[in-house]
């Protein structure tokens, strides 16, 4: 272990002199380098003091008998100010400045409305009081609970704090509970609504065919789009994606044409696409409306803009695109979220599949059973079980007619029909008659 005081030289006018002050440097067995803090004192003792207590405080944290210095300051700090801080790191990383607004919307407000003025008064308790008293969408809530969890994680990675208090807090059942329900366009609905709003066709082509999301399209340079190579693609840039990777999509020739045709003779490189192109929401309702499609159809499933992603997904299923090629195209991680997220079920040509099942050609009549054996057993008056047995056929068995060797009334008479009944009575079963059959068992 190395411990010392000294006060360091340093040039001063061009000549070395001291530092009024005394600096610290120790080296403890598990450091890989000397430490030098400045002590602040004027007086060698006193700094020797505050760097054995300095020392004393080190080693207890890193045997873990107290918290850290900065855990401990960290905790008397206000909340807000640490969510201010983390505002700052994740523009820093590039976040949009709407996403931002969201994280900070999203964590004040249990903040503010749980009473938790420092990171020691977040309990999973108070939040999940906060959160059942909340009448917003169970997606709203898991937005909730999703941003201050990325927060404190934050705060933990920084050494602020010891542990998340809401790890163990689990997000809200979502399925079958959602609110805003899309719904992807039919292959009609999507012809009248290119034809009723021809000023914004290229947007909602290019849209419907590579999947972009509005602020994707927004960014959109006539330098990430080659319509005149052989194989025409579209460069969508890392900054602009929502996973922050990159993508080439390749172009179909129809949506070459129309590109082509809204293409500027002179441009540069980062000129927009579709400057001045996007459509507000105002008058994408009001492009539905041209075309007669109901924003809102009978079971509350929703048309927007970002219904046209979801048609797309929805046509790379029903027209068989491979999984994995639907995935790419949509630029999705997960292969289930394509599948299950962005695939309309009821455009599925479900009538068609169950088509191509194989079919079994069924006899039309059933065949006769000849030789069906049963067993019946009767209980008698005394208690006492008899067995009968017998055929189920259209004709009777002539050992349970006349022939019987010892001539036993009781199976003729259970078996042999009246003259009344021998009509309309092929094949059917004989039951027990307690007044006739109870006194044959014991004639």
């Amino acid at each position: 272990m190395i411990a010392c005081v000294n006060k360091p030289k340093r040039a001063i006018s061009k000549r070395s002199r001291s530092v009024p002050t005394y600096f610290g440097r120790y080296r403890l067995r598990w450091m890989p380098r000397i430490v030098q803090v400045e002590l602040g004192v004027t007086d060698k003792q006193v700094a020797e003091q505050r760097l054995r207590k300095l020392i004393e405080d080190v080693e207890r944290e890193h045997a873990g008998i107290v918290a850290p210095k900065a855990v401990l300051e960290g905790a008397c700090r206000p909340v807000l100010e640490h969510l201010s801080q983390y505002c700052r790191y994740i523009t820093a990383r590039g976040r949009s400045a709407k996403y931002v607004r969201n994280v900070k919307m999203w964590v004040a407000r249990p903040v503010r409305e749980c009473g938790w003025e420092t990171l020691r008064d977040i309990t999973p308790a108070s939040f999940m009081l906060w959160r059942s008293a909340q009448s917003a969408a169970p997606k709203t809530l898991n937005q909730y609970l999703g941003a201050a969890n990325s927060c404190i994680n934050w705060l933990k990675d920084a050494g602020r704090t010891m542990h998340n208090p809401l790890a163990t807090v689990k997000p809200v059942e979502t399925a079958g509970r959602e609110r805003r329900v899309r719904r992807a366009l039919t292959d009609d609905e999507v012809l009248r609504l290119l034809v009723a709003s021809p000023r914004h066709r290229p947007v909602y082509l290019v849209a419907l065919m590579t999947g972009l999301r509005r602020n994707e399209l927004k960014e959109l340079r006539w330098s990430d789009v080659d319509l005149d190579s052989a194989r025409p693609v579209l460069r969508v840039r890392a900054s602009t994606t929502k996973n922050k990777k990159a993508a080439v999509i390749p172009l179909r020739d129809d949506l070459v044409v129309e590109l082509r045709a809204i293409r500027p003779a002179s441009m540069g490189p980062d000129r927009r696409v579709f400057h001045r192109r996007i459509p507000r929401m105002p008058e994408f309702r009001a492009d539905l409306k041209r075309a007669k499609i109901a924003g809102t159809d009978e079971q509350g499933r929703r048309v927007d803009f970002h219904a046209l992603r979801h048609t797309l997904g929805t046509n790379l299923s029903r027209y068989g695109v491979a999984p994995r090629s639907a995935m790419e195209i949509m630029r999705h991680s997960d292969m289930r979220l394509t599948q299950r997220a962005y695939t309309d079920v009821s455009r599925l040509p479900l009538d068609e599949a169950m088509e191509k099942l194989p079919r079994w050609n069924l006899p039309a009549e059933k065949p006769s059973c000849e030789t069906a054996e049963f067993c019946s057993k009767i209980p008698d008056i005394s208690g006492h079980l008899v067995a009968f047995s017998g055929t189920i056929a259209g004709r009777k068995d002539a050992s349970l007619r006349g022939a019987q060797p010892h001539g036993n009334p009781l199976e003729s008479s259970v078996f042999e029909d009246s003259p009344t009944q021998k009509e309309n009575s092929a094949g059917r079963i004989r039951t027990y008659n307690q007044s006739v059959n109870s006194r044959l068992l014991y004639h």
